[in-house]
């Protein structure tokens, strides 16, 4: 427990205490309650509470990378581009053309040519 300090609300007839703590994550919480053990009890289980989802987070997120890994690993083997996952990728690389060639612009910040303002498709000016 960080800090524990007693205050007496106006026109309230018990003190009550607040607990100032730093949880697992880094954040600071207040707990209140009408003593010490109350405000205590009711931290420690909060900790415990976010130090188990922070685990089942961590546990979640290396599930999906090892999944994400393999089916990597599947698709390079068979020659299928690893990002659409729908065509066959060029020989000695792991993407087809399309993704290629959008990866490419989106990575250089080039946009694609306009649409041209006229039905037929021919370019203003």
């Amino acid at each position: 427990m960080a800090v524990i300090r007693e205050y007496r609300p106006p026109r309230a007839k018990r003190t009550r205490v607040i607990g100032t703590v730093v949880m697992p994550n880094g954040t600071c919480r207040r707990f209140k309650g009408h003593d010490h053990a109350e405000v205590r009890q009711r931290a420690e289980r909060a900790c415990e509470e976010m130090k188990a989802k922070m685990q089942r987070k961590a546990a979640r997120i290396h599930q999906i990378s090892e999944y994400n890994r393999k089916r990597r690993e599947l698709l390079a083997a068979h020659g299928i581009c690893q990002n659409c996952g729908r065509e066959d990728a060029e020989p000695g690389r792991t993407l087809c053309w399309s993704c290629r060639l959008y990866h490419n612009q989106s990575r250089s910040g080039a946009r694609t040519a306009p649409p041209s303002p006229y039905k037929d498709g021919r370019r203003a000016g």
